[in-house]
């Protein structure tokens, strides 16, 4: 299902509305949602593919696709054999929180989203502040100050329910402010159980586009010269500081100073300003 707001819709069942009923036993029914079953890995993996593609998203200054909505997958598990319920495990995607400097120059639908967004992940964070004082010993967990607090309330309420809190971050200077709010935002709702960890290498790095697809204005300095050269429009020094997320600020004209000289300049910005909006394209089906 999907949370945008006050609305809850099922996004694998046409977007109808979805009703979060309390059960006696302390668990939410997702009422009028979508139940798929599946048998394997790869029915699970395009279950959720599915959803995803149904998930409202929108252009902001600092996002082409930025989800505007909690995305919540329930994943109840059984044993086959014996037809003996396991356990249900419960994965969010919630929002990215927004800046007020972000959203100052949104309309007033994507400012009230963000206003929402924000409300729902201060909710989340109020309900894991006080799991991890003790619960209802110092008081009731407030799971009904949002919906997305409402469907995990068996999780912020029951004792043996464990969490885990997982953040997105950009290796990109450009994006080292808002990676730095991620963990802040982290660190907030799990301080009680923060930890020094190790640092440790889990993959070997590549700076080759091709074994790395993302979107263009992800691509660090290096990427973008790889994709420029394997695509034939590396013709002079382009200058350090300028990674695929500035080329995909730039005009034509901008691109034509910066990559190109000589006769034929303008048609080959042009080649190059479209080859690159191609390129996000194909990564944005692609995933």
């Amino acid at each position: 299902v999907e949370l945008a707001g006050k609305r809850c819709n099922d996004l694998l069942g046409g977007g109808g509305d979805v009703k979060l009923v309390d059960q006696e036993n302390g668990s939410v029914l997702l009422l009028n949602s979508t139940s798929v079953k599946t048998q394997s890995p790869e029915e699970l993996y395009g279950a959720i593919l599915q959803g995803k593609r149904n998930r409202a998203t929108a252009s902001t200054d600092k996002n082409d696709v930025s989800s505007r909505s909690h995305a919540v997958c329930q994943i109840t598990m059984t044993d086959a054999s014996i037809q003996t319920f396991r356990g249900v495990l419960t994965l969010i995607d919630c929002a990215g929180s927004e800046r007020r400097n972000d959203s100052l120059y949104h309309s007033c639908d994507r400012q009230k989203e963000s206003n929402e967004i924000n409300s729902s992940l201060w909710a989340l964070k109020e309900c894991l502040r006080a799991r991890a004082s003790g619960g209802s010993k110092n008081g009731p967990v407030p799971y009904r100050s949002s919906s997305l607090t409402r469907i995990l309330r068996e999780s912020l309420e029951r004792q043996d329910a464990h969490l885990c809190v997982i953040g997105t971050i950009a290796p990109n200077a450009t994006d080292t402010e808002h990676s730095i709010d991620t963990l802040k935002t982290i660190t907030h709702l799990i301080e009680e159980k923060m930890e020094e960890m190790k640092t440790r290498e889990v993959a070997e790095p590549s700076n080759r586009v091709q074994n790395c697809p993302r979107s263009p204005k992800n691509w660090s300095h290096q990427q973008l010269l790889e994709w420029l050269r394997s695509n034939q429009f590396l013709e002079k020094r382009v200058p350090d500081h300028i990674d695929g997320k500035q080329a995909m600020k730039m005009g034509r004209i901008q691109l034509q100073h910066a990559f190109f000289t000589g006769e034929g300049a303008n048609r080959k910005a042009d080649r190059l300003f479209n080859a690159l909006r191609a390129e996000k394209d194909k990564v944005s089906r692609s995933g």
